[in-house]
């Protein structure tokens, strides 16, 4: 039985991916450093300074640790500079109506997230106090995809993990919720290895609606898309 839902925040709630990768080329643009579309994507869900040490290695430099600091210091005040752009608008379409929803039906809620600008992201985007509990990255200590983040999420929720459905975007947050238990729902094109994968957030909505229904699930050993078609959409089970 789903008790609580856990979001990750950025391509889950919202689109930041674009301000970071702005700020990480401006600051390697200065030292010279290469940057590229695919190390870019690999830094989604990655905290800074395990994004920068993986910038660093595709480029084979390397930089001191006061050097380090300066290097991730700048990045950061370029991308809080940018976080003023934010505004309410900027929520994709059907996370307020899902939201809503899952008040209505009394159902947990609460956001994992690795960035330590989370509090302020939340807060521009007007939804800081929609949610049960908050987890960024000033609260932990390991990165996706290891668990900490979502673990901590759910013991605050006061939810076994089992019960928790997981919204995640990016494959290193999928393995990391699916380690304690999870159910995992993915959406977007990183969402490999999920349990269900969706197209728009709203399609949560049918998969609650027909997790209290066992009668017409089915169990499957392999990771499936959801087919809001039919009542009997295939839905693996976490191992607890």
């Amino acid at each position: 039985m789903i008790q609580a839902v856990i979001f990750d925040l950025d391509g889950v709630l919202t689109a930041t991916d674009t301000l970071h990768t702005r700020a990480w080329q401006a600051v390697c643009d200065d030292l010279d450093i290469p940057f590229s579309k695919d190390v870019a994507e690999s830094l989604r869900g990655v905290s800074r300074s395990e994004s920068a040490a993986l910038i660093l290695k595709s480029a084979g430099r390397s930089l001191s640790e006061s050097e380090m600091k300066k290097f991730t210091d700048k990045k950061n005040d370029i991308y809080k500079h940018s976080l003023e752009e934010l505004t309410p608008k900027d929520v994709f379409q059907g996370v307020k109506e899902l939201i809503e929803y899952l008040k209505s039906e009394d159902i947990k809620t609460a956001v994992a997230s690795s960035s330590k600008n989370a509090d302020a992201i939340l807060k521009n985007l007007e939804l800081k106090d929609k949610f049960d509990a908050i987890v960024d990255g000033k609260m932990i200590s390991r990165s996706k995809p290891d668990p900490e983040v979502f673990a901590i999420a759910a013991d605050m929720l006061g939810i076994p993990h089992e019960n928790c459905l997981v919204v995640e975007d990016a494959k290193s947050g999928i393995e990391a919720a699916g380690k304690i238990g999870c159910l995992t729902v993915g959406i977007g094109p990183d969402a490999d290895g999920a349990d269900i994968v969706i197209q728009n957030i709203r399609e949560i909505i049918s998969i609650i609606e027909q997790s209290s229904k066992p009668s017409e699930m089915q169990v499957s050993d392999k990771p499936c898309p959801l087919d809001l078609t039919s009542t009997s959409a295939l839905i693996k089970h976490p191992e607890s």
